[in-house]
């Protein structure tokens, strides 16, 4: 809780800030207030990136009875101006629209 900084002084709510009103298909959510206040709080300082590490284990079973098994490793660095999560997730759904 401390992390996510739900007890920061320093985070001032006013009547207009996104964390008290966030209307999803006209309606007020707690979620959608959660998202408006971590998109206030968990932005990127200046000079910050992420990284993210995947790693997928395959198990192929053919139809002779025998079976491979591969391991894929990917590494996405994130830049100041695109993070690792928009490469990773955004650009093969881009590409699939």
């Amino acid at each position: 809780m401390v992390w996510f900084r739900f007890f920061d002084d320093s985070i001032k709510h006013t009547t207009s800030c996104p964390c008290k009103v966030f209307n999803y298909c006209g309606k007020q959510t707690v979620f959608g207030a959660i998202c408006a206040y971590f998109k206030q709080v968990l932005k990127f300082e200046k000079g910050e990136t992420d990284v993210i590490y995947m790693q997928h284990d395959i198990t192929a079973k053919f139809q002779d009875g025998h079976s491979e098994q591969w391991k894929l490793n990917m590494v996405a660095m994130g830049t100041e101006e695109i993070s690792a999560m928009a490469l990773t997730v955004g650009t093969p759904t881009a590409i699939a629209a």
